[in-house]
């Protein structure tokens, strides 16, 4: 314990300069080692919900399940392009990879009739830098080593970007330098859409992260006219990204900074802010949820087939 009060602000001293940092309370995200994954449809809607972009540890007995299921929600852009209607049921999906966020709305512009996860993991990268990659970067080796670590772990050692982390970090060891960069793309327009219908998602004061960098890309790539968001504002947590963590020798307690700061998710006028999160379309209580999707799809047919949703994924 710091204080026994209540603290809204406090300071301490990095090499030789007092900071001072807003302290608040963040509520205990339920974090999980499965994935949960279910879709239904109708002739002219479909649903999909998905728990969490969080990848299962590489020797986890759920890592292929996840694996397969990620795949599956990556392609629902394809699959599901001729429906008028694809529900997006993300509360209480609290993040994780974000890249299987950008694979989702890739999915509705690609030509392809199916993408795999890791084959074209090059491909959906340089879309999306071609894109809304619009970040502050930190540069230092130990960024790097702290992305390549993680990247072990959930073994990803075989992707696009785990070589060029570990080409950039080649570099850093021959002449280490610690460099915040501005990277800004901001280009939507540039692609094709082959999807007319409506993509609406569901949100709750859970979700967040990558869940929020899928509405981000859908409202901006898919644009703001045919995705409709439907629940609660978000958790707000898209803009600083890929901690590190700093442990403190003395006390050992440990304060996590982000290497990364997303400004595209600014551009987007929903998004109020870390701990506002993206405000909905339409706000609803649980007990109204399914009738105001019937309100937006006009589906007899799926009201009927998400009975319950209220009081829980499908």
């Amino acid at each position: 314990m710091l204080s026994k009060d209540t603290l809204t602000k406090t300071a301490f001293s990095f090499n030789e300069r007092s900071i001072e940092a807003t302290v608040s309370t963040d509520k205990e995200f339920p974090m999980q080692s499965f994935v949960k994954y279910h879709e239904i449809e109708t002739q002219n809607s479909a649903y999909a919900s998905l728990s969490s972009f969080l990848q299962p540890e590489a020797d986890s007995q759920f890592r292929k399940g996840a694996d397969i299921v990620f795949e599956k929600f990556a392609n629902l852009g394809i699959k599901w392009r001729t429906k008028n209607n694809i529900i997006i049921d993300l509360r209480s999906n609290i993040g994780g990879r974000i890249f299987y966020s950008r694979a989702f709305v890739y999915s509705f512009l690609s030509k392809k009739k199916h993408l795999n996860l890791l084959k074209d993991e090059k491909t959906i990268d340089s879309w999306y830098e071609n894109t809304l990659c619009s970040h502050l970067q930190l540069e230092s080796p130990a960024y790097l080593q702290n992305v390549l670590q993680y990247m072990e772990s959930k073994g990803l050692t075989g992707t696009y970007y785990y070589k060029n982390y570990q080409k950039q970090l080649t570099s850093q060891k021959k002449n280490p330098v610690v460099n915040i960069y501005k990277r800004e793309k901001l280009d939507s327009n540039r692609f094709s859409r082959d999807f007319n219908g409506n993509l609406i998602i569901l949100t709750d004061r859970n979700t967040a992260s990558a869940s929020e960098e899928l509405i981000l890309f859908a409202k901006k790539i898919l644009k703001t006219a045919n995705v409709t968001v439907i629940g609660e504002n978000s958790y707000g947590c898209d803009t600083y990204v890929d901690d590190l963590v700093y442990l403190f020798p003395n006390s050992h307690l440990s304060v996590c900074l982000g290497a990364r700061k997303n400004t595209a998710i600014s551009t987007l006028p929903e998004w109020h802010g870390e701990g506002k999160g993206i405000f909905p379309d339409y706000w609803t209580t649980s007990e109204d949820l399914n009738k105001t999707i019937l309100l937006t799809t006009h589906d007899e047919e799926m009201f009927s087939k998400l009975q319950g949703i209220e009081n829980r994924l499908m």
